[in-house]
């Protein structure tokens, strides 16, 4: 900028006609050529000099028009990546209250699951009785109530109506009725058998520890399906159970003895 504004005071001071004057007297005195003393030439150099110092100044303009362009466009991608930011905070934002809601939702359907995870057998069960036979279906119509699965769990978690259906499998053992019905209600039995022990805060019945091969004891067993009335166990028909508090027994193991 300097050096601009040097050229633009040489170009005035080489303008002036008795700078001129001055500059060619000295010439005359070193003998120097006329062209350098004829005025003529410094309007020339004078004319070079302003088209130089024009041309530097449109430069300077382009340069500061470019200067200008690019940093509007770095100030455009500033507000850009601001903007980029904000929408990447909301975002963000969005993913946290997101994740908090799932969070959420996982911690209030764990107990629906659990309570799916413990209505997954019985209604199986149910299912299974509702395939039974029509025959053992009326058998069992005054101890198992099948009008929905509510009401099926509930009536076999009363103990009466366990002993109930106990009895029931052992009459279609003993005569030979409805055998392919037996092993699904020897499952809902035992089943439900095993649940009223577990809800309360001490096992209320204990299985019979019956075993193939001891011999036959009326007092402890009974005779089931073509089964002798002495002789050696081969098969357990139907297991028994007796009370834990007074060690009595409730059913007699139906069995096999030969």
């Amino acid at each position: 900028m300097k050096n601009d504004k040097f050229k633009k005071d040489l170009i005035e001071m080489l303008s002036d006609p008795d700078v001129v004057r001055k500059i060619r007297e000295i010439c005359v005195d070193k003998g120097v050529s006329n062209d350098v003393a004829d005025p003529s030439y410094y309007k020339r150099e004078i004319q070079k000099l302003r088209s130089e110092n024009s041309d530097l100044e449109r430069t300077v303009e382009s340069q500061k028009t470019d200067i200008a362009t690019r940093d509007g466009k770095i100030e455009k991608l500033n507000r850009k990546i601001e903007d980029v930011s904000q929408e990447k905070a909301k975002i963000e934002q969005s993913l946290r209250e997101k994740e908090n809601q799932v969070e959420k939702l996982q911690k209030e359907k764990a107990p629906l699951q659990n309570i799916a995870l413990n209505f997954k057998t019985p209604l199986v069960l149910f299912q299974q009785y509702k395939s039974l036979s029509e025959e053992s279906r009326r058998q069992l119509s005054t101890t198992v109530s099948d009008r929905d699965p509510l009401t099926f769990i509930a009536s076999l978690s009363e103990s009466n109506r366990l002993e109930s259906l106990w009895d029931s499998i052992r009459y279609m053992i003993v005569n030979h009725i409805c055998t392919e019905d037996i092993p699904v209600l020897k499952k809902i039995f035992f089943y439900f058998f095993n649940l009223i022990n577990d809800s309360l805060s001490e096992p209320v019945y204990a299985l019979n520890d019956d075993k193939i091969g001891i011999r036959y004891d009326d007092t402890i067993h009974s005779r089931g399906y073509e089964s002798s009335a002495q002789g050696v166990i081969i098969e357990i028909q139907l297991q028994g159970y007796y009370s834990v508090n007074t060690k009595k027994i409730v059913k007699k193991s139906v069995v096999k003895a030969e």
